[in-house]
């Protein structure tokens, strides 16, 4: 709007601005002068010089050009301060460290017993040398696991593992998904904040171009009224747009569990993103690859499959041994011989009550569940990147169009309909519509460049990236 302005006011100065041609083009992140350089006046160069610098200032650029000049490596600190500081990521590797500790365990045999008994003498008189059965006995058993019980119980275990690493790199590749599409999210909030005082700055510069027609009696008061509102309208949006920065910067720092009132800094948003000129076929192969989700349904099936494996186990007997050593009193009639025992106990083998068959049963169908749930996430995977390709694709389509055709268009339509409107040539409604217009296409091109930025978070998640 820098454009209209100087043009504008150069007018005003009586200077000569078709006969000296200077261009102007401005950007909503970016000023780009080009000088068409010309004989020119001196007056009429000090007055546009000052009329720049003015523009500058009404325009309310100078915020976002501050933000532009962050450096991009916010972003990368943010996500590497979830990733280490998420309370989510820390409790599942503590899952999966708790998980790695129990593997080594589930192989080695159950501790041994040791016992002690004071046994076989009358409650009335209980000393070991009333009854000949009394005595002092000490007992030591074992139990022996069956043939390949303990190796399959380890490989559970390790498939329990699996399950939540992977389970792991899809929370993380969510968490970075979330922490990248909030941060653009903020910046793109910030910027539709300078775009909306830019436009406040521009409806003063109508509300005094109809206060000079409505004093001249050329225009009414409603037209004033309809300008006034606007303009509080506007004004009144800056709040939403506060609350909107409060409410992403305290998601940003609830994911890097930080204080929620910690100010980030967000660089401005230059330019819409390329979409990757990749086929939708090649992001489902890394996805396959890559995707914790899908990891995780595999590493589930693996899982059952391995429990259904220490069922089969399960079913043969797990032997129970012992020996014991009785102490006896020497003054026994037979002289008080210590006697000892031997002896060796187990489950009825053959799965005598159907337990493991039905766990075995129940496993197989857990492991056909996850099958199903695999397929059903690899099915999502390709839709979704389809989906999101497609929305990048049209968010930078528009981006484009509305970047190097629509909005120049609406500012020289702002532009040429207030000269107009000055001399006469145009009605307040065709001023206050040209307005309306260039807000919402401006408004519009930012969406359609955040859309790009989101776009691509997502699709990193989608595929499994943790960064």
């Amino acid at each position: 709007m820098a454009r209209g302005f100087i043009a504008l006011r150069a007018r005003e100065a009586s200077c000569p601005w078709d006969e000296y041609a200077e261009t102007f083009e401005w950007k909503a992140d970016s000023v780009r002068i080009n000088v068409l350089k010309r004989e020119f006046p001196l007056k009429a160069k000090l007055l546009t010089l000052m009329f720049i610098v003015l523009s500058f200032a009404f325009g309310g650029t100078l915020p976002a050009q501050t933000r532009s000049g962050e450096e991009e490596a916010g972003l990368d600190k943010l996500i590497r301060e979830a990733l280490e500081r998420n309370p989510e990521i820390r409790e599942i590797r503590h899952e999966v460290d708790s998980l790695e500790a129990s593997v080594s365990a589930s192989r080695r045999w159950k501790d041994p017993v040791l016992g002690v008994e004071y046994s076989n003498v009358p409650w009335t008189d209980p000393v070991l040398s009333t009854s000949p059965m009394s005595g002092l006995q000490f007992r030591i058993q074992q139990t022996l696991p069956a043939p390949g019980i303990n190796d399959a119980r380890m490989a559970v275990s390790r498939a329990r593992v699996d399950v939540q690493t992977s389970r792991l790199d899809e929370v993380r590749s969510q968490l970075v998904a979330t922490v990248r599409a909030a941060y653009w999210r903020l910046a793109d909030v910030r910027a539709q904040e300078d775009v909306t005082r830019r436009h406040i700055a521009l409806v003063d510069e109508l509300y005094r171009a109809v206060q000079g027609r409505y004093q001249a009696g050329f225009a009414n008061q409603g037209a004033l009224l309809r300008l006034q509102l606007l303009r509080e309208r506007l004004r009144d949006g800056l709040d939403d747009y506060r609350r909107d920065e409060r409410t992403l910067t305290a998601a940003l720092n609830a994911a890097c569990s930080m204080p929620p009132e910690r100010p980030i800094q967000t660089p401005a948003l230059q330019a819409a993103l390329k979409p990757p000129g990749e086929s939708p076929a090649s992001f489902v192969e890394e996805g396959m690859a890559r995707r914790g989700r899908l990891k995780q349904r595999r590493a589930e099936e693996v899982l059952a499959r391995r429990e259904v494996e220490l069922a089969k186990r399960g079913r043969w007997t797990e032997f129970n041994v012992w020996a014991g050593y009785r102490v006896r009193s020497d003054a026994l009639s037979d002289g008080g011989a210590d006697f000892i025992t031997i002896g060796v106990s187990g489950t009825l083998p053959f799965d005598y009550t159907k337990r493991w068959e039905s766990e075995a049963r129940a496993a197989r169908l857990r492991a056909e569940a996850a099958r199903d749930a695999h397929q059903r996430v690899l099915d999502q995977l390709a839709a979704d990147v389809e989906a999101v390709l497609a929305q990048w694709e049209r968010a930078y389509q528009r981006h484009q169009r509305y970047q190097r055709s629509l909005v120049p268009t609406a500012e020289d339509t702002v532009e040429s309909t207030l000269a107009s409107y000055r001399t006469g040539r145009a009605t307040f409604e065709s001023l206050y519509q040209a307005e309306a217009a260039l807000l919402e296409l401006e408004r519009t091109l930012l969406s359609a460049r955040l859309e790009t930025f989101v776009a691509q978070a997502r699709l990193r998640a989608l595929v499994g990236h943790q960064d």
